[in-house]
């Protein structure tokens, strides 16, 4: 019995988000910086006001806030569910322990949260493996990689889900029988104690 509720409340949890395909960054403030020497090392940051989508922010060489850490011209815009960053050719990321960009502050609507992505790049070496994130950040770590011979770009699509509230009942319910297997099964050595 015992096995049964956890493989009950096991398959309640793997199932209890779903997708929402109406999410937008659409009138909120973006958190972008640029991360190096370690991930918690901010080098230049910028709030960026998503009024449109999708809103673009044009860095020209060494400029100021996040733009200060590009080396060439580049370009950061932000879509309803998308982040990409296009850098002129020129140049490569520093090695070491961490070099990207952190999208933070991520609000995608009432209990939405960061649950998967997908990348698109043409930034040789850059991997799924150097993508991290949270419910509400997304960061590439670029360290080491070069772009000197052409420009690159670097697209992070987002998935975000929210539990769904009868789902949520279900879970409580499962953990309630769970409790009241619990409570029985004690109850149970007790009385071949006595």
């Amino acid at each position: 019995m015992r096995s049964m509720l956890l493989g009950v409340s096991a398959l309640i949890l793997v199932g209890s988000a779903s997708a929402n395909a109406a999410v937008s960054l659409v009138g909120t403030d973006v958190t972008i910086n640029y991360l190096f020497p370690t991930v918690t090392q901010v080098f230049g940051t910028t709030v960026l006001p998503i009024t449109t989508n999708p809103t673009t922010l044009d860095c020209p060489a060494f400029g100021s806030g996040v733009c200060a850490a590009f080396a060439e011209n580049a370009a950061i815009t932000i879509g309803a569910d998308s982040f990409t960053v296009l850098e002129n050719s020129g140049s490569s990321y520093t090695t070491a322990a961490f070099n990207g960009v952190e999208f933070s502050n991520l609000d995608f609507g009432p209990g939405e949260r960061i649950t998967g992505f997908s990348l698109l790049t043409n930034l040789p070496g850059l991997t799924p493996a150097d993508i991290s994130f949270t419910g509400d950040s997304i960061e590439y770590n670029a360290s080491g990689l070069s772009f000197e011979n052409s420009p690159y770009f670097v697209t992070l699509t987002v998935t975000t889900a929210v539990p769904e509230l009868s789902t949520l009942a279900l879970m409580l319910l499962g953990f309630a029988g769970l409790g009241f297997a619990g409570y029985r099964a004690s109850r149970k050595d007790a009385v071949f104690a006595a």
